[in-house]
């Protein structure tokens, strides 16, 4: 009698390890291309804006971050200002380091603004942000941002040099303000550092500028601080690494492209960007 044929093998015992090599390079490969699809590359160009409006203005990049990080990326408003925090303040380092190189930063003099900031962003941050409900904090952020593009619109509020300092406690109570916000929010506060540094310490607008930098520095370290200590928001840190890295590149070009252009223009320009953006930042709210 004929003895039983054996199966034949099949098609995957014959291809042996590289169906499975196979198999696991698809894998790979399908990773890839959803992380590539979940990469904010179409984010860039916004990223760019808010250092640009840092290095050119010294205000303006959280104002635009968050409602960025809101609409564009999609992000929850909490989410967004925490992962602001790192963003904003990575973008005001690079463009603080080469106000620094100039010697317009003028640390000591800013010394009691700051030292009212930095105290009461970590405190709103970590006590305050917790207790205000999320839609309330995007209302009063699209006020701000409205306020700032009036701002920024309408120029210095005074010329260079002709503010007379204030009093201490009056110079303490602005800082303390603009803490707040940044805890509150995730506002920098540079719409509000920069004039109030004119108006209370008599800063030249340039030096306010530089020295704004320095506090929103030291307010987004602040800020992030009293999160990761307390209500430990979940941050993009993929999303911050790319917007503090594009953020950076504009607040650089920005710093090197600021005397080529009229700054009422850029004041100007800049402020349309924040009414269309706090108008976005509504309409995806409600």
């Amino acid at each position: 009698a004929l003895l039983p044929r054996p199966p034949a093998p099949h098609a995957d015992a014959m291809s042996g390890p590289f169906v499975g090599v196979g198999a696991r390079a698809g894998g790979v490969a399908a990773a890839v291309g959803t992380a590539a699809s979940s990469m904010p590359w179409a984010a860039l160009p916004a990223a760019l804006l808010v250092g640009l409006s840092l290095g050119l203005l010294g205000s303006g990049g959280s104002i635009l971050a968050v409602p960025l990080l809101r609409t564009v990326m999609g992000l929850p408003f909490a989410v967004a200002k925490a992962t602001s925090f790192p963003v904003v303040g990575l973008a005001a380092a690079a463009a603080l380091a080469l106000h620094l190189r100039r010697g317009t930063v003028r640390a000591r003099e800013a010394a009691p603004f700051a030292l009212a900031s930095v105290p009461a962003a970590f405190l709103a941050s970590r006590e305050l942000a917790p207790r205000v409900p999320e839609l309330v904090q995007t209302v009063l952020f699209a006020a701000l941002m409205l306020v700032a593009a009036w701002r920024m619109a309408r120029g210095a509020p005074v010329a260079d040099g002709l503010a007379r300092r204030r009093g201490l406690l009056l110079v303490a109570g602005v800082g303390a303000l603009a803490g707040a916000l940044t805890g509150l929010l995730g506002v920098g506060g540079g719409f509000l550092i920069v004039p109030a540094l004119v108006l209370t310490l008599g800063f030249d607008v340039r030096s306010a500028v530089a020295t704004s930098l320095l506090v929103i520095v030291l307010n987004c370290a602040a800020g992030l601080a009293a999160d990761r200590l307390g209500p430990r928001t979940p941050i993009r840190w993929d999303l911050a690494a790319v917007f503090a890295a594009a953020g950076i590149a504009g607040a650089l070009l920005g710093q090197r492209l600021g005397a080529r252009f009229s700054p009422t223009l850029l004041r100007r320009t800049f402020a349309v960007v924040v009414v269309v953006a706090a108008s976005a930042l509504l309409l995806k709210s409600f």
